[in-house]
């Protein structure tokens, strides 16, 4: 039977992690003010106008993240909530792909409620929490039968390709792609068998290829990424040559860059330089000096989101912290990749710094969470955790132990 720690007896919360993400977010206020003065410029709009409603959405969700820190985490295991989370987003993918609702971008329908004023809900964005959540409760719950055909590796595809088919069919392949492989880590980490990942895999592998060939935007995007020598549409000349002023405008800062406010190339990529490529305009006005410290700020924040999850009192607290830092740190690697021309162009903000709505209150969200599971560790549960994580030995789950030593 789990102990569970008096509300006195809570350690607390990991101040660097939290030190981490303050420092991406007033970052991201610099930058959003910056990058965005072109579009505010093109549409005739007040020089405010972007900031402030980044702000705003900003407060609402460092509002969320005080809340989630301060509910234990271990409600969401309990039933009917993770149901609850992970449902809402879903339905609204559903209701928005049948009735044709939601703004569209190219072939693509994401945004419910989208207008200028920025007014908008981005389901795919909310599902992205509450999946995990949710998988982290069904993976805790099944204990040793992770390693079960029947009941373990089965359940967990049918559960997961329902769960990523509505964000797919948007289509949205990059979030469906960023949703599926963390969740497939948190199978690993939960205690599957490397031939039940490798079958996994080797089944994504083919029905992702099967997608790409299978539909234009999608396959659009894959040959823009490989220089295929196959005629572009408009909208992909436009955004392939968005990406190469982004990439020249990350080298173009040198060493110390040309300071805040200094980019001479964000203007060419004026309509994404505050979300999608905002990496590009840290690299221009802060220069290399500023990119690095960004990667060491998510480098902090990889390291003490991991540690979190070693030192989580239950296996429900690893495995959902595992997956929401995941879900934080490969986002974050997408977006640089982006910029640097290492990944095809997939549209994701840059956690905590880019401007965003849904995108950004969701992320403040996995903070709460995290900063409450950190308040429940102690140093046995990290040793213990790491020896059950890396060693196995005795083929135990990646997880902790129900109780304590």
């Amino acid at each position: 039977m789990k102990r569970t720690l008096p509300i006195d007896a809570l350690r607390q919360p990991d101040y660097w992690l939290i030190a981490a993400v303050v420092a991406l977010c007033i970052l991201g206020l610099f930058m959003v003010y910056s990058a965005s003065a072109p579009y505010t410029f093109y549409n005739e709009l007040p020089d405010s106008f972007v900031i402030r409603n980044h702000v705003i959405r900003l407060l609402i969700g460092v509002l969320v993240a005080v809340v989630l820190a301060r509910i234990d985490y271990r409600t969401w295991q309990r039933w009917p909530f993770p149901l609850l989370i992970v449902g809402v987003p879903l339905a609204l993918l559903l209701v928005m792909r049948i009735a044709n609702l939601g703004a569209a971008e190219g072939e693509a329908r994401r945004w419910l409620f989208y207008d200028i004023l920025g007014n908008s809900v981005q389901p795919s964005e909310l599902a992205k929490p509450a999946i995990i959540i949710y998988i982290a409760a069904w993976l805790a719950s099944k204990g040793d039968k992770i390693r079960d055909l029947t009941y373990g590796l089965i359940p967990f595809m049918v559960l997961l390709g329902a769960m990523t088919f509505l964000i797919l069919v948007q289509p949205d392949l990059s979030t469906a792609l960023l949703v599926a492989v963390t969740a497939v880590v948190m199978f690993f980490v939960a205690g599957a068998e490397i031939k039940q990942l490798a079958g996994l895999l080797a089944i994504a592998g083919v029905l992702l290829a099967l997608v790409i060939t299978q539909t234009d935007y999608m396959k659009g995007r894959v040959d823009g990424f490989l220089k295929a020598w196959l005629p572009e549409t408009e909208e992909e000349a436009i955004i392939d040559e968005q990406i190469e002023y982004a990439t020249t405008a990350l080298v173009a800062g040198g060493f110390g860059g040309d300071g805040l406010g200094g980019s001479r190339w964000k203007d060419r990529f004026f309509t994404v330089a505050h979300t999608d490529l905002i990496m590009a305009v840290i690299g221009e006005e802060l220069g290399l000096v500023g990119s690095l410290a960004t990667i060491a700020l998510f480098a902090l924040l990889a390291y003490r989101g991991i540690k979190i999850a070693l030192e989580a009192p239950d296996s429900f607290g690893t495995v959902l912290a595992v997956g929401l830092i995941f879900w934080l740190i490969a986002q974050a690697m997408i977006h640089a990749g982006t910029v640097s021309e290492l990944t095809p162009v997939d549209g994701m903000p840059l956690p905590f710094v880019s401007y965003g709505g849904s995108a950004l209150i969701v992320e403040m969200a996995a903070v709460g969470l995290l900063v409450n599971i950190s308040k429940f560790a102690t140093e046995e549960d990290g040793i213990e955790n790491a020896y059950l994580a890396f060693g196995r030995r005795d083929r135990r789950p990646r997880v902790s132990s129900p109780r304590r030593r």
